[in-house]
Parts: C-alpha cells; sequence; structure tokens
C-alpha cells in the first residue's frame, strides 16, 4: 500500500509541472487574444493589424502543438515556444501603440 501510495506521489509531482507550464501558456495566450479584442474594441487596432495579430497567434498555438506532438518537449523546443509568445505580446504592444487607427 505504502508503494503504491508512493508512487502516485512521484508521478504527480513528475506530471504536475508540466500540467503547470501548460496551463500558463494557455493563460497567456488567452491574455493575448483579450488584448486584441480589447484592442479592436477601443479602436487601437485597425482590421488589418487585428487579422495579422491574429494569424500570428493561430501559427504561434501550431508551433506549440507540432512541438508537443511526440510528447516530448525539450528544454530547447521550450525557449523557441516562450521567445516566439513573448514576440507575439511585443507585437500586439507595438500595434496597439502605433498611430494607426479604426475610424
Amino acid at each position: 500500500m505504502k508503494r503504491v501510495v508512493l508512487v502516485v506521489v512521484i508521478c504527480f509531482m513528475l506530471v504536475n509541472p508540466l500540467f503547470a507550464k501548460n496551463t500558463k501558456h494557455r493563460k497567456k495566450l488567452a491574455k493575448q487574444k483579450q488584448r486584441i479584442e480589447q484592442g479592436i474594441k477601443s479602436g487601437q487596432l485597425t482590421e488589418e493589424e487585428a487579422n495579422v495579430l491574429a494569424a500570428e497567434q493561430k501559427k504561434l498555438q501550431q508551433m506549440k502543438e507540432d512541438i508537443r506532438s511526440d510528447q516530448v518537449v525539450t528544454p530547447e523546443e521550450r525557449q523557441k515556444i516562450k521567445e516566439a509568445t513573448k514576440e507575439a505580446s511585443q507585437h500586439i504592444y507595438d500595434e496597439k501603440h502605433d498611430l494607426e487607427t479604426r475610424n
């Protein structure tokens, strides 16, 4: 019985960080989507800018799915996802704060 509990605890400890990272990334993507929607509503983003940002979000999600397709995410792949997410976030900021607005 103790061994079963120990195995379950060890498995949870191994899986939990992977789940947490996945959840964290999902939250970041959801936040970015929310920022794009807010930019559309406020007029900070033109329709073209919003379409480009949405396409970038889809590309980022596809990249993540492709990387995870083999069930193993290397540290290099994790860093690639992190950098792409950060870059997408910066693009959203740049587009929302440029001089183009929807009229």
